[in-house]
């Protein structure tokens, strides 16, 4: 599932003036006089009724894509409205356009030795060095500074934008999510809970409905969270991923009570377990992308390149969070808030939700994730809206999967109809969600028969900075070798 398109490297196929190169799932079509290389699905009509009868209008529509649109002279270039691909370009006598940087045509000469020199000085100077230092975590790269690469004359589309090549090279933007997510927190839909549950049961029915008849070897994450349970319940027949590690970092618990459930109704799960002494080595050998950011994502690249299952997809839990924004840092947000604070000492309200779904990233709570008085002295105060548009920005790691295992990775949160859903409800349902994630476990119940059991959430980090020198050492030597076919 590689692309590279080129108007200066020359590469084994040409339309117009663009030389290209694909393979694996990207498909071709020629409309008129457009040459259309895409991949992935939509959701309101398929791809090829958007390409043949809307092409114009295939940029805004919902679903998994990536499309690029070739004309003689002129390419543009976009991704889905989560920004669940990484595309990376070159501009350096023309412009080189990929989804896999190691192949772009990199050169000893192109790395950037400031930008390597920055993340070692922080590797070795900052004891607490986390996957945030990579990028300012709030705004999960949604600006163009944060787009920056190991390589010079290299960068990553920034999301809600798109690349458009005509009479120059341009990146415009397309859509404006922090807009919309302010737009849905100020606008109420006054709907009811059994509304809002079977409308988002359905959509989530159809948009899996979508997938299947799209892709036949489905593979899909499970852990004890309640994300990846209830997403898993509308792929009866795919086949189930979960990890956990040596040393153990949380109980197996929980997870266990969800395998001995599957196994009581005849499913599988492949429960593999990470050895977490290894990760440098884990690393060095299962990653390709230098540019990796959301380094916990590990564990499910390494299996995906381990399992014996060849999918032609795989699920995974994005975006969930921003959704039905079930975290800590939105529970005590929110509790704290202008709107929303009642004057009530910390302790006392800390205390009433301490043991509700949304008050700890994890099972075992991690000191620099969940506590909530961290969190309400950062976060205290702070307008409702402002804060909740900010913090619901889509989520970008299904991208950092996908390109380290080349396999499209998508989630059916990923959907524009239901995105921003809770975040227009009225108060009593928002706190319901964020604190005890109320309209999926209702969703679980009503619809599956399955009662949601996991106490919190089930975030379980790791030690990530000591894999970072053997990741960046392989894959920047990875991108300095050409990948391309000999005849390329």
């Amino acid at each position: 599932m590689k692309f590279l398109i080129s108007d200066s490297t020359e590469l084994p196929k040409k339309f117009g003036k663009w030389y290209y190169f694909t393979s694996g799932v990207i498909k071709e079509k020629l409309i008129k006089n457009k040459l259309c290389i895409y991949f992935g699905y939509t959701i309101e009509k398929t791809i090829e009724e958007y390409l043949e009868k809307d092409i114009d209008n295939l940029k805004y529509a919902n679903g998994k894509f990536c499309v690029a649109i070739l004309e003689k002279n002129k390419l543009e270039l976009f991704v889905d409205y989560f920004c669940q691909t990484k595309i990376y370009y070159k501009i350096k006598n023309g412009i080189d356009i990929t989804n896999q940087i190691y192949l772009l045509p990199l050169q000893k000469e192109d790395i950037d030795s400031k930008a390597v020199k920055k993340i070692t000085y922080k590797l070795h100077n900052e004891f607490n060095y986390k996957t945030e230092d990579w990028v300012d975590y709030d705004t999960h790269r949604y600006k163009p500074s944060q787009c920056n690469t190991f390589f010079s004359n290299v960068k990553l589309l920034e999301p809600d934008h798109y690349i458009l090549c005509d009479m120059g090279y341009h990146i415009k933007r397309l859509h404006n999510t922090l807009k919309t997510n302010n737009f849905a927190l100020q606008n109420k839909k006054f709907w009811s809970e059994q509304y809002l549950e079977d409308y988002i049961h359905n959509c989530l029915t159809e948009h899996s409905n979508i997938i299947k008849s799209n892709y036949t070897n489905i593979c899909t994450s499970i852990s004890e969270g309640i994300d990846s349970v209830l997403h898993d319940q509308y792929f009866a027949n795919a086949y189930r991923t979960m990890y956990t590690f040596e040393p153990p970092i949380c109980p197996m618990t929980y997870k266990q009570k969800i395998i001995n459930k599957y196994k009581s109704q005849n499913k599988n799960i492949n429960l593999a377990t990470m050895e977490l002494d290894k990760t440098p080595t884990i690393a060095e050998k299962y990653t390709n992308d230098p540019m990796c950011v959301f380094l916990d994502v590990l564990p499910t690249i390494w299996q995906m390149q381990t399992i014996d299952y060849k999918p032609d997809i795989f699920i995974y839990g994005q975006n969930a969070d921003q959704m039905f924004m079930h975290k800590p840092s939105y529970l005590f947000a929110y509790l704290f808030s202008k709107q929303k604070y009642d004057g009530r000492p910390e302790e006392e309200i800390i205390n009433e939700y301490k043991n509700c779904y949304g008050s700890s990233f994890a099972i075992i709570p991690r000191e620099f994730g969940d506590d909530p008085f961290r969190i309400i002295n950062t976060q205290r105060g702070q307008d409702l809206v402002t804060n909740f548009a900010k913090r619901s920005l889509p989520d970008l790691y299904n991208r950092d999967i996908e390109h380290n295992i080349n396999i499209p990775t998508t989630s059916l949160y990923a959907d524009k109809r239901i995105f921003n859903l809770i975040h227009q409800m009225p108060d009593h349902i928002i706190l319901k969600n964020i604190a005890y994630v109320q309209t999926q476990k209702n969703i679980l119940k009503k619809k599956f028969n399955v009662d949601f059991i996991t106490p919190t959430k089930d975030a379980a980090g790791f030690s990530t900075h000591v894999m970072v020198p053997a990741l960046l050492r392989s894959n920047i030597k990875n991108c300095l070798t050409n990948h391309l076919p000999h005849d390329a």
